[in-house]
């Protein structure tokens, strides 16, 4: 689908360069953004950068590093999020261990589908703490995700010069092929990080979201904030009108769900609920029935054409890609004929991430494909 939406991006820039002078002179507004949309790939919409080595550990971005925006989180900022992990506070992780580890560039975000609400033009950036292990680094289950708002002509300029380090390829999404191939200290991501130091700081941050762990990596809370004048606002959850959600998992079991979310959103995905509070149970207790609802939730959960973040809560949403490989791995019911196991670490239940790394394993989950996709097809269009 990713390849197909692609090429019909090409094809479109083709017939319009074809169209001769007046046609190209009338739509020259809008034929910026389609041909700089043109040599676009899923990997140069959603960036996972490879995990380095302990070595390479100052090559990614900092959120203290300083751009024309400020630095890119403020102590102050990160300090007022809930302690991300026991081992240590927030403003430890905030000097030594956070780092970016993905980004993704969204023309068009929204919360709900409502029509009368603007497009916000976005640059949103994932970060993990990492850690040594000899000369390996290892990512801590915990992360935050911050959210840049882009004006209309910083977003043109933007795009112009992102189009420049297009990959010009429909690979599937992967860690960076590029970046992967040249290093963190090769030249393509030097020019993106000059480019995001460039656009995205404190002063244009409107959004920071977190997923922390706790007891003994058992429970794990999701919240997030609107960045105000007078501080951080909480955002209420979708589906559960709550500040905060949680989802408690048993560690005995990595290969089964023993635990629950709480709040549960009511009278919705009620057997989907039922699985992850016991997987061994619903393995010897549902019918064919419910195990197409299960299937029918995920698919759900992962369409942004049926939810967005301000329509789904927060354990739903990362916990889909998990409830699927369990689908997959021990039913032997794939989610689709032409679903992709390509950074789907193996069947570990506590695994939470859509889009980062769980310990070392790269992860991109089934909902973080479908997005990025329609990015594509937005700027295409």
């Amino acid at each position: 689908m990713l390849a197909e939406e692609f090429k019909f991006c090409k094809d479109l820039s083709i017939q319009i360069d074809q169209g001769g002078f007046i046609f190209k002179t009338i739509f020259c507004v809008f034929l910026f953004s389609v041909s700089a949309a043109a040599n676009l790939g899923p990997n140069d919409i959603s960036i996972l950068l490879p995990l380095p080595l302990n070595k390479d550990f100052s090559q990614l971005l900092s959120p203290k590093d300083m751009g024309s925006m400020g630095p890119l989180i403020s102590l102050q900022t990160f300090s007022e999020l809930p302690q991300l992990f026991p081992e240590q506070g927030n403003e430890i992780s905030y000097e030594n261990s956070m780092r970016a580890i993905a980004l993704r560039v969204d023309p068009c975000f929204k919360d709900t589908f409502d029509p009368a609400i603007r497009c916000r033009h976005q640059i949103r950036i994932v970060w993990q703490p990492l850690y040594p292990i000899a000369d390996e680094l290892i990512a801590r289950d915990a992360a935050v995700h911050t959210f840049y708002e882009l004006s209309d002509s910083d977003w043109n300029s933007f795009l112009v010069k992102w189009k420049s380090f297009a990959t010009q390829k429909s690979e599937p999404l992967q860690i960076h092929p590029e970046i992967l191939q040249q290093g963190l200290k090769g030249p393509l991501w030097k020019n993106m990080k000059q480019q995001i130091l460039r656009f995205c700081g404190e002063k244009n941050l409107t959004r920071i979201t977190a997923m922390t762990v706790r007891v003994f990596s058992e429970m794990w809370d999701f919240v997030g904030f609107d960045i105000q004048a007078n501080g951080l606002m909480p955002i209420t959850i979708a589906r559960v009108n709550q500040r905060q959600q949680e989802i408690h998992l048993s560690d005995r079991f990595r290969d089964e769900f023993f635990g629950g979310i709480f709040p549960t959103p009511r009278n919705q995905d009620t057997v989907f609920f039922r699985l992850i509070a016991n997987s061994t149970k619903a393995a010897e207790t549902f019918s064919e029935q419910d195990f197409q609802d299960i299937q029918k939730s995920i698919r759900n959960f992962e369409n942004p054409k049926l939810h967005r973040p301000g329509t789904l809560d927060c354990v739903s949403c990362h916990i889909a890609q998990t409830a699927a490989s369990w689908m997959e791995q021990k039913l032997g019911r794939s989610m689709d004929e032409n679903s992709s196991l390509l950074l789907r670490p193996k069947l570990s239940s506590n695994q939470l991430r859509s889009f980062g790394y769980f310990e070392k394993d790269a992860v991109i989950s089934q909902r973080v494909r479908n997005e990025t996709a329609e990015v594509l097809k937005t700027l295409g269009n």
